[in-house]
């Protein structure tokens, strides 16, 4: 569980230490202004056009952005989608964005 407020800039740091490929996927970013740096590659999830960064073996990177817009529920899912529909997230590689209001 990540958990973030709108307005208030957060930077999440993504290391891999396992032998194969990871990443961090999740609808609420394509709504997001980020910059990301370090080893990642970019992609898109087909076909639920969800965007992605992943990292190597050894590899890391950074991800900092400002929390903008809030899911109905106030929670969006994340996960790992290496390996489809029967891989990582199915194996528990999942996690969950909390997005609070903004502070007063």
């Amino acid at each position: 569980t990540i958990i973030l407020e709108e307005g208030k800039q957060v930077t999440i740091v993504f290391i891999n230490n396992g032998r194969i490929a990871h990443n961090l996927t999740s609808a609420y970013l394509n709504d997001q202004t980020l910059r990301v740096t370090g080893q990642f590659t970019e992609g898109v999830l087909r076909p639920e056009n969800w965007r992605f960064f992943e990292a190597g073996p050894g590899q890391r990177f950074e991800m900092t952005f400002t929390p903008k817009g809030r899911p109905r529920e106030g929670q969006a899912v994340l996960i790992c989608s290496r390996g489809g529909g029967t891989g990582h997230a199915a194996a528990g590689l999942t996690g969950v964005f909390i997005i609070r209001a903004a502070s007063p």
